[in-house]
């Protein structure tokens, strides 16, 4: 089962996490790098190692 990061979580350690967008609408989060689902292998240099990546997948 996936877990799930909480606003809490995130605002309590906020430099822990590299939010990636990967969904294809539109609208994104703000301070999350867009990286669509069909496009990772070609933009995995844009993700941070030294952070936890989390994806934000569906409706926020």
């Amino acid at each position: 089962m996936a877990r799930m990061l909480t606003l809490a979580a995130l605002a309590a350690d906020p430099d822990r996490f590299h939010l990636i967008d990967v969904r294809d609408a539109a609208a994104h989060v703000a301070g999350a790098v867009h990286i669509p689902l069909l496009e990772p292998e070609e933009r995995a240099g844009e993700i941070l190692a030294a952070r936890t990546a989390e994806t934000i997948s569906g409706r926020i």
